[in-house]
């Protein structure tokens, strides 16, 4: 017997995203297992043409219901008084149908037998209590972006990573040259044979940053007079900026700048030979849920600049050039009370226009990401998703549930989803947890990459790599991270960071933290005394650039741990990428002393009672320093917020305030460090 399904959508007909979405899955759907039925927005005059007459493989209710263009009220209603198998809400806003979920709950619990998902996107930086609370009460969440599946899955167990299908994928490709010039000519009037065009693609909203984007252009057209910017937008009212007064105010010549005409609307044909009319797609968005116009030009041929936020990173990371962003700004969006507005993060103007310059005047770049984007986005419609595989587990799901109930591991599982320092922290609430549950097998889940800083702890059973769903299968769990730290904003207290996990999993007595030392195999190593060096954090605002001038001429070697992607500095022995964890650990013990960012390694040197110069950026020491049981062997230096922040704060866990075009680490002096240290450590060097 066929499956009933409600989805709760945008119509399919429509010109946006998400009613681009629905008809992909629409394309998709097996008519001989699932009755779809649409709960759908009404059609706006803006819609798919060549499919208006087309007949749509379901029915369509409109949810417009007395002001309400989304019907929540009517869709409630609609529910109580019908019977399906499930009700799948398709792009919108986790917060779109937000006062619907307890309602859906309700029905469910006085017997109507439906299953509840969504397919939805996550476009913050920052987590948010009242959207992960509204995602736990859908029985089947789905995020549209890895960015999405990461935030969440310390939160939302259930959560699992669904791809949609591109709208119209096959229209999507690169053009004849002779065409492509042909397009230039008749698209773009005007446009000299010698000019680069960059283009923007969406809608002129807060979002878009699009005045941002326009001082950032304005920069670059100072520099380089050939460029040349096509904004595929409507400039003013109704819409949100007035861009063409804007444009005006940043001195960008009439002759630079094109746009679309006011009120027009482009097909999808038309929107394919636009694609390929530019040299560039410049996207410089605060936050993406999914962001489709970068896939859609890398389909085209087109290389991309887009700011490297939420989404749109995972698309455009290696294959085009990512602006940081870096300044604060807010987004306004909804909330457990209302609308409100959000911290976010902007790019600076300044980058853009240096990433414009860059891709402008390289052709061989702009070759380059050509081709990398053509084939990542081949490879991205590769991995879309199957709806009907999603339905099939909705479909099935109580049937699993049941089993899992009487399943249910007679084991502790330790649940970490990051980081090295995070995971090594975690150590001290093993000996308690085992003391506890004697007799029960202790288990711990974490990232593999991170599985290295557990291994051989001899209070551990079994270590097991990060897969969500299969955390529902123990009986007993900890998660002190996911549960408590992260959602916390941890750092506007005064309680230490590493203090918290035992604390957060009730153990009186936190063991020391434990780590596995293995000796690394590199020669003349170990023949005299060394110093440690660690220069950067996870974050660009934990990147001590100065390291160089704090070591020169210290009296000792000097040992340079940590990643590839952490600052050179001149060494005698760069091991960064070359040591395992234990490995580093070993290295750190056998040090005489240690310079170390706020990182894995502060905290690592603390696990070895290495004597360390510690160095703090945005984080507060208070809050994130390591420990030290005998607090003699350590020196927390950090920057005078009061002199060199913007806003005299503590930023860090904040994404909003996290902006500094010179990080506030780095006005930390390299004399004072060696000095700290020298003094630390008894030697009379500097």
């Amino acid at each position: 017997m066929k499956k009933k399904v409600l989805f709760v959508c945008e119509h399919p007909l429509g010109t946006t995203g998400n009613g681009g979405m629905m008809s992909g899955i629409l394309s998709q759907l097996n008519s001989d297992e699932y009755d779809a039925t649409l709960f759908s927005c009404d059609l706006s005059q803006n819609h798919n043409k060549k499919m208006a007459l087309e007949p749509l493989p379901c029915n369509i209710i409109s949810a417009n219901d007395s002001g309400d263009r989304f019907g929540k009220q009517k869709l409630l209603d609609l529910l109580s008084q019908t019977d399906c198998d499930i009700v799948l809400f398709v792009g919108h806003d986790i917060w779109q149908y937000a006062p619907t979920y307890e309602g859906l709950k309700q029905l469910q619990d006085s017997g109507k037998k439906f299953k509840t998902g969504a397919i939805f996107p996550w476009d913050i930086q920052k987590v948010r209590e009242d959207w992960v609370k509204w995602i736990n009460m859908i029985d089947f969440p789905c995020v549209y972006s890895q960015h999405g599946l990461d935030t969440l899955k310390p939160l939302v167990p259930s959560i699992r990573y669904y791809r949609p299908m591109l709208h119209g994928s096959d229209s999507f490709k690169e053009l004849p040259l002779h065409q492509i010039e042909t397009d230039k000519k008749t698209m773009i009037p005007g446009l000299l044979k010698d000019e680069i065009l960059f283009g923007f693609v969406g809608v002129n909203q807060i979002r878009k940053d699009l005045q941002r984007l326009l001082n950032g252009f304005s920069m670059a057209v100072k520099e380089n007079p050939n460029v040349v910017l096509y904004l595929h937008t409507d400039m003013h009212s109704p819409y949100m900026y007035n861009l063409t007064q804007y444009a005006r105010d940043c001195d960008i010549p009439a002759t630079n700048l094109r746009a679309k005409q006011h009120g027009t609307t482009a097909t999808l044909e038309q929107m394919v030979r636009l694609f390929n009319t530019f040299d560039c797609l410049i996207n410089c968005s605060l936050q993406e849920g999914l962001s489709w116009t970068p896939l859609e030009a890398m389909l085209c041929g087109t290389p991309v600049i887009a700011s490297d936020t939420t989404a749109q990173t995972e698309l455009v990371k290696d294959v085009g050039v990512l602006v940081p962003n870096t300044i604060p700004t807010y987004q306004p969006l909804v909330g457990a009370l209302g609308n409100c507005h959000i911290d976010a993060l902007a790019c600076n103007p300044k980058d853009i226009a240096e990433a414009i310059l860059a891709v402008a005047g390289n052709k061989d770049l702009r070759v380059k990401m050509k081709a990398d984007g053509l084939k990542k986005g081949q490879e991205w419609l590769d991995g879309v998703s199957d709806v009907n595989d999603l339905l099939k587990d909705m479909a099935t799901e109580q049937h699993k549930l049941k089993t899992q109930k009487t399943m249910k591991k007679d084991e502790v599982l330790f649940v970490q989803y990051a980081s090295a320092g995070d995971v090594l922290m975690t150590t001290q609430c093993f000996k308690g947890i085992k003391e506890r549950h004697r007799g029960k097998k202790l288990v711990y889940m974490t990232q593999s990459k991170f599985a290295g800083v557990v291994k051989d702890n001899p209070h551990l059973d079994d270590i097991i790599p990060w897969d969500a769903r299969a955390a529902k299968d123990y009986a007993i769990i900890y998660n002190p991270h996911g549960q408590k730290i992260l959602p916390g904003n941890f750092n506007s207290g005064d309680a230490k960071l590493y203090a918290m996990y035992p604390y957060f999993c009730h153990i009186k007595e936190p063991d020391k933290m434990f780590i596995a030392k293995d000796k690394p195999d590199i020669e003349g190593l170990f023949d005299e005394d060394y110093i440690v060096i660690n220069t950067s954090g996870a974050s660009p605002f934990r990147r001590y650039k100065h390291m160089g001038l704090a070591v020169a001429n210290i009296g000792y070697k000097v040992v340079m741990v940590g990643c590839s992607s952490d600052l050179s500095c001149d060494c005698d022995f760069d091991l960064r990428d070359r040591l395992t964890y234990t490995e580093s650990a070993y290295v750190m013990d056998k040090a005489v002393g240690a310079i170390v960012v706020d990182s894995f390694c502060s905290h690592l040197a603390g696990a070895v009672n290495t004597k360390s110069v510690c160095l703090f950026g945005p984080a507060p020491a208070r809050v994130v320093g390591p420990r030290y049981d005998d607090i003699s062997r350590l020196v927390e230096l950090e920057p005078n917020k009061l002199d060199v922040c913007p806003v005299s704060s503590n930023c860090y866990g904040q994404p909003g305030f996290n902006v500094c075009d010179s990080p506030c680490i780095n006005t930390l002096s390299p004399l004072k460090i060696k000095k700290e240290l020298l003094k630390l450590i008894g030697g009379n060097n500097g």
